[in-house]
C-alpha cells in the first residue's frame, strides 16, 4: 500500500520536530526573560523620575513660600509700581518719547 506512514520515518519526523519545538521554546523563553529585564529596568526608571518630580514639586512649594513671606514686608507702591525715570541714561525709547512729547 502506498499510503501507509513508515513507522521509522513517522518517528524521525517527530524527533526533528520535537528538536524544532525545543529551539524554539529556548528563543522564545530568552525574549520574555529579556522583555522582563527590560520591563523591571522601565520600572525602576519610572520610579526614580516619579521621586525626582514629586522633590522638585516640594521644592517650588518652598520656594513659593519663602517668596509669599518675603513679600508680605515689602510696602505696596513697592511691589506695584516701578521706579520714576529721573531723565538720566542714554535711554533711547525715552529720548524718542520725550522728543515726541515736546514737538
Amino acid at each position: 500500500m502506498a499510503n501507509q506512514i513508515d513507522p521509522q520515518q513517522l518517528l524521525q519526523t517527530i524527533q526533528v520536530l520535537g528538536a524544532a519545538l525545543d529551539t524554539t521554546r529556548l528563543a522564545v523563553d530568552t525574549h520574555i526573560a529579556a522583555q522582563a529585564a527590560d520591563t523591571a529596568r522601565m520600572a525602576t526608571q519610572i520610579t526614580n523620575l516619579t521621586t525626582q518630580v514629586g522633590t522638585v514639586s516640594t521644592d517650588m512649594q518652598a520656594i513659593a513660600q519663602q517668596l509669599t513671606t518675603a513679600n508680605q514686608n515689602r510696602p505696596e507702591s513697592y511691589v506695584n509700581s516701578a521706579p520714576e525715570w529721573d531723565g538720566s541714561g542714554k535711554s533711547q525709547e525715552a529720548h524718542h518719547f520725550l522728543a515726541a512729547f515736546a514737538n
